[in-house]
């Protein structure tokens, strides 16, 4: 999931973005080495890069007759991180990729990248008979088929329950009765803002899928135990998929079902 759903994949329209990007989900294997390969640890951020001023006066370290680095401080506060400066380096309707200049919490100057992937969804539908109905589809970003919850990016003026019903319709074809959530998972913390909020589908009924015109989706139907069971074995790999699965078999299992 950036948030990784099918709804990010779509291409991007020359006219929203200067770039012609086949995918959004192309963006996702190289964001954790974008992010990584900025995340620097030099004792200085450079000002040329960051636009900001070095001297103290601006947030830089000064140093003393010792040539010691003296700790800045000033700043805008981000846990023990403080934010001098940020930098869009790339941006289309999906996704940001943004540079900050920063005083780690150490004292140091020094860069830290975030990829900020457009907020979505993950539905798990679950029919009368304790049917799962999952998707299979290629994904772009990681190269291969992958079996899947129905996901997709939550769109402005759209609330997270409009946009699973939009994504259960549009992808499989389904209508649900109850749409239970099931909280939020944030898939990769470190570089990658992508929260994405989990629900199952209850109170299924049947239709014809409208699916984008990226996405060739085939429906894959299996127990809630069978689906637990490929996410052990590492066959179900999409993390908020995962989360989701494991959530509502904990629930289940409850004696109260809460």
């Amino acid at each position: 999931m950036p948030h990784d759903e099918s709804d990010r994949q779509r291409a991007v329209d020359s006219s929203q973005s200067p770039h012609r990007c086949g995918s959004i989900r192309s963006l996702a294997p190289t964001a954790q080495a974008f992010a990584e390969s900025h995340l620097d640890s030099r004792p200085h951020c450079d000002a040329g890069e960051c636009g900001a001023d070095q001297g103290p006066a601006d947030g830089g370290a000064a140093r003393d007759n010792g040539e010691r680095d003296i700790p800045a401080t000033s700043g805008t506060p981000h846990g023990p991180w403080l934010i001098r400066s940020s930098q869009v380096a790339y941006q289309d309707p999906w996704v940001q990729v943004r540079r900050d200049c920063v005083i780690r919490p150490d004292g140091r100057d020094g860069t830290y990248a975030i990829v900020a992937i457009k907020r979505g969804v993950c539905v798990i539908a679950i029919d009368d008979s304790g049917t799962v109905h999952l998707t299979r589809e290629f994904h772009y970003a990681v190269g291969r088929v992958t079996i899947e919850g129905v996901s997709g990016g939550i769109e402005p003026g759209d609330t997270a329950e409009q946009t699973a019903h939009r994504e259960l319709r549009e992808e499989l074809g389904i209508s649900a009765a109850v749409l239970q959530p099931l909280g939020k998972v944030d898939p990769f913390t470190s570089s990658i803002d992508s929260p994405t909020l989990l629900f199952v589908a209850l109170g299924l009924s049947f239709g014809q899928p409208s699916p984008e015109g990226t996405e060739l989706i085939e429906r894959v139907t299996m127990t809630i135990d069978e689906a637990v069971n490929a996410v052990m074995q590492g066959e179900i790999t999409h993390a908020p998929t995962c989360v989701a699965l494991l959530k509502w078999v904990a629930i289940r299992d409850r004696p109260n079902g809460q």
